[in-house]
């Protein structure tokens, strides 16, 4: 009776719970298996419009947005940097597991992704020419 009077528990609110705390929740789409090129490619785009909606806009060039997330990832790993500092939770190892699956959406949406985005990503390189990444 007293369960039927509370407030029920918000989806992210129940996931930070079963999470130890941790302030990150996210199904990543993963290629492999028995899968076909055909229907992973709207799971992509669930995912994508999943992380809009979450995030309140986000930048619509796909390789540009899991190119700075795997940069992010590497550059915290390689200066020993706590993973945890965002997220309360998860540490250099969990993090580094994730690095294949992220590689490989990132190569998946470079080669199956629009012109658009794959020109971006080359002009953005030539743009950057001189420039040191710290």
């Amino acid at each position: 009776m007293d369960r039927e009077r509370q407030q029920p528990i918000r989806e992210w609110d129940g996931a930070k719970v079963r999470n130890h705390m941790t302030l990150c929740n996210n199904l990543f789409p993963v290629f492999g298996g028995n899968i076909q090129q055909a229907a992973y490619a709207p799971v992509i785009d669930k995912y994508f419009a999943s992380q809009t909606k979450q995030v309140g806009g986000a930048d619509a060039n796909r390789v540009k947005v899991l190119s700075h997330d795997l940069k992010s990832l590497l550059k915290r790993f390689a200066c020993n940097e706590s993973f945890s500092r965002d997220s309360k939770g998860g540490g250099p190892e969990h993090n580094m597991q994730f690095v294949p699956f992220l590689t490989h959406t990132l190569l998946y949406c470079l080669t199956h992704g629009s012109n658009t985005q794959q020109n971006l990503l080359l002009g953005a390189s030539d743009a950057n020419k001189g420039f040191t990444y710290v």
